[in-house]
């Protein structure tokens, strides 16, 4: 899994906050995907929710919000 490598990097790197707020936020999507997975119809908000944290998990990575152009 790609967001576990970025875990590793942020604590080789020494930045343990930010490896823990990585592995928090991937968490909180992780349980929230499984979550949706035990239903057929998702709602927008879940869903919503679901793409808020793998962007927060994306900025964290890059250090910087994605360019969405």
């Amino acid at each position: 899994y790609n967001a576990l490598n970025g875990v590793t990097s942020f604590i080789y790197a020494n930045m343990p906050d930010k490896a823990l707020s990585y592995l928090n936020k991937f968490a909180k999507h992780l349980r929230i995907t499984l979550e949706n997975s035990r239903d057929s119809w998702v709602t927008l908000s879940s869903e919503l929710e679901s793409i808020e944290c793998y962007i927060e998990l994306e900025i964290i990575h890059l250090d910087r919000p994605p360019n969405f152009q």
